[in-house]
């Protein structure tokens, strides 16, 4: 399975609502990591190589880390829920790391 086949099915899965059992309730976690993903694929599609990819998210994993933590010490109020933003954070740090996982898979084989 090539790096878009793979995540086009990590996509579908959260497509189908069989993902998001590890954070139960958190919609907006599962969206902003599906919607990561979805930004990803679409890069792949238009032709982006594996180990570029690898180390885009390489490169951003710590900003999300960072963005997490910022939230963590002090949250930014939103109407909607006051820890939304670290929910969307959080969710894209999981799906940085479900990428980086990949991409590394497919270096070693």
């Amino acid at each position: 399975m090539d790096l878009y086949e793979a995540l086009a099915a990590k996509i579908a899965e959260y497509d189908s609502g069989s993902v998001g059992g590890e954070v139960p309730g958190f919609d907006a976690w599962d969206d902003a990591a599906r919607d990561y993903l979805e930004a990803v694929c679409k890069s792949v599609a238009e032709g982006e190589s594996a180990l570029s990819v690898y180390e885009r998210m390489k490169a951003d994993l710590p900003r999300l880390e960072e963005l997490v933590e910022a939230e963590e010490a002090s949250y930014t109020f939103d109407w909607y829920d006051d820890h939304y933003y670290i929910k969307i954070y959080s969710g894209q740090v999981q799906a940085c790391k479900f990428v980086l996982s990949l991409c590394e898979a497919l270096v070693s084989e």
